[in-house]
């Protein structure tokens, strides 16, 4: 009756010096989880017909299909169609054993899914074709641990999470034309993460504990200007709205 991580096998549970045994009651199952639309109203509505242990969906820009990690024995990113209620799996391969595919993000075209792996290393930045066709290509190459975050709207740079000892997490940006080049964009003594570019790719909406808790902060992407405090009260995950004006966190 204790809870389990059926990815890792972890169980959570501890023993006092007196050997008193402290554990959260659950099970594996339980990390089973459902797909649900959220309105403005906060009404929740499930559309997906299985309940797996699903992790960080992304919708696609159409709105049509969603890339989402799977968690299990080796975590792999699936790709889930919303008209069809079917689901593809994306990622196979794997290097090191026990290896996993995560944190999967969507190019603004639609064509290609990027997305973190640990086959050779640390998760660095990976990609490939949406519909599966090729196979996956490394973006970079890095000692630190890598995750997508946000695609510029036109496609050419990619804002990720760049973990390294030393420096703690930074929001890092990638051009990927005319070369791939990679450097820092907010580079703090502070856990600074998951950035993501407004849909005029004019601003980068990204969180920061430098207040001492974790805050979502806005700074153009021209690097010029202050960066704005959106939270008031600790927020994380911004997402931005469509009409460009609004931040859901």
């Amino acid at each position: 009756g204790i809870a389990m991580e059926p990815s890792t096998g972890v169980a959570h549970y501890t023993f006092s010096r007196d050997g008193t045994l402290v554990y959260l009651s659950g099970s594996a199952q339980e990390s089973e989880r459902e797909l649900l639309w959220v309105d403005r109203r906060g009404l929740a509505q499930p559309f997906s017909t299985v309940a797996r242990a699903f992790s960080r969906p992304h919708l696609s820009l159409d709105g049509q299909r969603l890339a989402i990690t799977i968690e299990g024995a080796n975590d792999d990113v699936w790709v889930y169609e919303l008209p069809r209620r079917t689901l593809m799996r994306l990622t196979f391969e794997s290097g090191l054993a026990g290896s996993s595919n995560v944190a999967a993000i969507w190019t603004p075209q639609g064509d290609r899914i990027t997305f973190s792996s640990n086959r050779a290393g640390p998760y660095n930045l990976f990609w490939k074709p949406a519909d599966g066709s090729g196979p996956a290509e490394r973006l970079l190459e890095s000692d630190g641990v890598q995750y997508a975050n946000s695609w510029s709207p036109d496609g050419k740079v990619l804002a990720f999470t760049e973990v390294r000892p030393g420096t703690g997490s930074d929001v890092w940006i990638m051009r990927i034309i005319p070369q791939r080049k990679a450097e820092p964009f907010v580079q703090t003594p502070f856990t600074d993460w998951g950035a993501v570019f407004s849909h005029d790719g004019q601003w980068l909406a990204y969180t920061s504990d430098e207040s001492g808790r974790p805050e979502v902060y806005v700074k153009p992407y021209s690097g010029s200007g202050a960066k704005l405090q959106i939270s008031a009260d600790g927020g994380t995950e911004p997402v931005w709205g469509r009409n460009g004006r609004e931040l859901f966190y």
